[in-house]
């Protein structure tokens, strides 16, 4: 923990010109990441979705280490408004942990929907430590969109409550249905719909809730989150980044339906090899997008001219 720490506050000033109160804060911070990574520890390990969650406390501390490179949207603010949104985020803290906690009791520990309400308030705990810990003279982490990421990407890192998660596994799983059949059409081969089943000539196939695309879903929006904070400057660019990677999965886990249903049409088997081949194909071709998508979207830097020393007359003026 100590070296965790050490590496959040390496900055010009130094750790040791950090309050006590500012030292205890960010221990606070740091010991509720760890301790919500070991709850969220078997979620992450039985959840093929959620196994990006292991990146999620070192990216956090990354996110609030790049904060401290870019400015610090807190500084025009007044104390009275910094004290009135850090206690309405405080507040915002305190109905999620109740909620949490009688979830917990109603449903237990280990429920996804207990999990979920962990999650969100670590996201909100760290929101508002940025708060805290941006309103000095030379602050620790600051109030931008890097400190912001490192705050959202525990909403991609926990289950989704189990009725939430049906309901968008049942919209992307009829969305993919569809969409393959009309492809499958286009390509002049007939087919016919039956539920989440495509009947082909000689075969079927079926876009089961695996295939549906929720797992590249999630894991390209904490991709995205990550990426856009760590490669990118401003809200406006990494929310769009955000934005993008959800729509890049949806669209590169379409195209890997309708590749299977192109295979199985001319008697290739999709089951085993071609299945999990084109699983990994469209989560490295995102991945690549993504990255090309920050490299383009990136601030370019600026030209440096040469400076030359000053004459005699320059300085005496």
């Amino acid at each position: 923990m100590t070296a965790v720490i050490a590496t959040l506050s390496d900055r010009r000033g130094g750790w040791a010109s950090a309050t006590p109160a500012e030292r205890a804060v960010a221990f606070i911070l740091v010991a509720l990441m760890l301790g919500a990574s070991g709850y969220l520890l078997p979620f992450w390990r039985e959840s093929p979705e959620l196994s990006h969650g292991y990146f999620a406390p070192l990216a956090a501390v990354a996110l609030l280490w790049q904060s401290r490179r870019e400015p610090n949207h807190a500084s025009p603010w007044s104390r009275s408004w910094r004290n009135t949104v850090v206690g309405v985020v405080a507040l915002c803290g305190f109905g999620v942990a109740v909620v949490a906690a009688l979830a917990a009791l109603a449903q237990g520990p280990l429920h996804s929907q207990t999990a979920f309400l962990a999650g969100q308030l670590v996201a909100i705990f760290t929101a508002s430590t940025v708060l805290v810990l941006a309103a000095g003279p030379d602050p620790l982490v600051k109030v931008n969109g890097a400190s912001a990421g490192a705050a959202a990407l525990w909403w991609f890192s926990v289950p989704l409550p189990s009725g939430t998660l049906s309901r968008i596994t049942l919209m992307l799983q009829d969305a993919i249905t569809a969409g393959s059949l009309h492809a499958v059409h286009l390509f002049g081969i007939p087919a016919t719909r039956e539920g989440n089943i495509i009947h082909l000539a000689t075969t079927l196939v079926g876009v089961e809730e695996a295939c549906s695309g929720i797992r590249s879903l999630t894991a390209c929006l904490f991709a995205g989150v990550v990426l856009g904070g760590l490669m990118l400057t401003g809200f406006p660019r990494r929310l769009l980044l955000v934005i993008a990677a959800g729509a890049i999965a949806v669209a590169a886990n379409f195209v890997r339906s309708v590749s299977l249903c192109l295979m199985a049409a001319h008697d290739i088997r999709v089951q085993g090899f071609w299945h999990d081949a084109t699983a990994f194909a469209v989560l490295g071709a995102t991945a690549a997008i993504l990255f090309a998508g920050c490299v383009a979207l990136a601030p370019k830097d600026a030209p440096v001219l040469p400076r030359w020393p000053a004459s005699p007359q320059q300085r005496h003026r």
